[in-house]
């Protein structure tokens, strides 16, 4: 199972929304999340090493 979770964009460090895994509970690109989950309204922009990541783990489950 996975979640949303704002945290920094690596390198630019601007809030983005990360994809975690509940097991681990990092994100898929490794970057620091742990300030849990934030506003909605805080950013519409997304992490771009975790949303490839994410698209690979579901094509492997396909």
């Amino acid at each position: 199972m996975h979640e949303m979770r704002v945290g920094p964009e690596p390198g630019s460090g601007k809030p983005v929304w990360h994809v975690v895994t509940e097991q681990r509970g990092t994100s898929l690109c490794g970057a620091d999340v742990s300030g849990g989950p934030a506003a909605p309204d805080q950013t519409d922009h997304h992490c771009l090493p975790c949303m490839t990541r994410f698209q690979q783990l579901l094509e492997a489950g396909r």
